[in-house]
């Protein structure tokens, strides 16, 4: 197959991409490797400025606080304005929308390697042995990218589970989150609501506390056994039941709630890759490092660099000039690079604290909704 663009991921930065590029008049091919689009672990909240044009039906709830809960049980509410959405339905929207516009979509498509000649890249080979040609990659395949790992850029990540939960009470227009280094070392755990009475509730651990052996680098979908093993000897699956059974406010919420779905996997935490672009390939959302250090999102980052990636491919293409594909880089950096840079400062501080007094003491240093966060 040949293509002006090959796509690999059909997540919400690889559809954006396709939607923009495919209404160019360009030809483009998606490849997802998983066998449906929008498995993520991801707790879905995305705001109303960067709210795509998609059919509002993915909207689950309106939110309109953000209550963070420290260690000594003190919360703060910080005021919001966005959604929890659906992340399967809103992922597939994104694509329908690309497909609307002419791009052309193949799931269950694994890529496993780069086809290179001299130096040059011209597509890609999946795992059933296919070559798609193109005269531009693109890498939108998540934390765990194989394109990303393909040009050999790393990134430190955090493992992230999540339940979704019914029968349970909460407030439908209040997202919470906890910190309290007994339930989730180093990052934090959510509950955010997708009804008056169901949420999706996870939380994230740092990488280095997991046992490298069952997580595979190129994994990026986490099946139920294979959940990690912690070198503490806890599974990562363990601290979230643990919260939800005996965090002393979280677990009232949950005494005659039923379990429905469990997903695992990824989250980079380690910042913007130095290198997004590499001759005629480039990075575009969590492959590209693009999920924030410290509260994990994602979702608008990757909106924001795939139409900004967009711009530039389409260009480059119809000048019939590569080079112009840095301009992505160098706009995505001056746009979003502070922003990072000031994150992973705080993510080196956030990885310091490891017990809740500190944790406690520190918190407003290390939490977007804190002013302290921005001084």
């Amino acid at each position: 197959m040949n293509a002006d663009i090959v796509i690999i991921g059909a997540g919400p930065a690889g559809s954006t991409v396709a939607r923009i590029t495919a209404s160019e008049g360009l030809k483009v091919i998606v490849l997802e490797k998983e066998k449906e689009i929008g498995k993520s672990p991801c707790a879905g909240y995305v705001s109303c400025i960067d709210f795509p044009d998609i059919d509002r039906k993915v909207i689950q709830t309106k939110i309109n606080r953000m209550r963070t809960y420290l260690p000594s049980g003190r919360y703060q509410d910080f005021l919001i304005n966005g959604f929890n959405v659906n992340r399967n339905l809103f992922d597939r929207e994104l694509a329908l929308n690309a497909v609307r516009c002419g791009a052309e979509f193949h799931i269950n498509s694994e890529v496993t390697n780069l086809i290179e000649k001299e130096g040059e890249y011209s597509g890609v080979r999946t795992k059933d042995g296919r070559e798609i040609r193109a005269k531009v990659i693109v890498g939108a395949d998540g934390a765990s990218s194989t394109i990303s790992r393909l040009l050999g850029f790393k990134n430190d990540v955090a493992i992230a589970v999540q339940y979704e939960v019914s029968n349970c009470k909460v407030d439908p227009e209040i997202n919470e989150i906890y910190f309290d280094v007994e339930y989730a070392p180093g990052c934090y755990a959510w509950i955010f609501p997708t009804s008056g009475d169901s949420a999706r509730v996870g939380l994230a651990v740092r990488s280095y506390l997991v046992d490298r052996e069952i997580l595979s680098e190129r994994q990026n979908f986490v099946p139920r056994d294979k959940v990690n093993t912690l070198s503490s000897g806890k599974r990562v699956i363990k601290y979230l039941d643990s919260f939800i059974n005996e965090h002393p406010i979280a677990s009232k919420k949950f005494r005659k709630s039923l379990k429905t779905k469990l997903i695992a996997g990824i989250i980079p935490v380690g910042g913007l890759h130095k290198r997004i672009c590499k001759d005629n390939i480039f990075l575009v959302g969590d492959s590209a490092g693009m999920t924030d250090p410290i509260t994990g999102a994602g979702i608008s980052y990757a909106i924001t660099a795939g139409r900004i990636a967009a711009r530039a491919v389409v260009k480059a293409i119809k000048e019939d000039d590569i080079s112009i594909l840095k301009e992505y880089e160098k706009g995505f950096g001056r746009i979003m690079g502070r922003h990072y840079e000031m994150a992973l400062k705080k993510r080196k501080l956030m990885d310091s604290l490891t017990d809740n007094k500190s944790l406690e003491r520190n918190l407003p240093k290390v939490w977007v909704t804190f002013e302290e966060y921005w001084s």
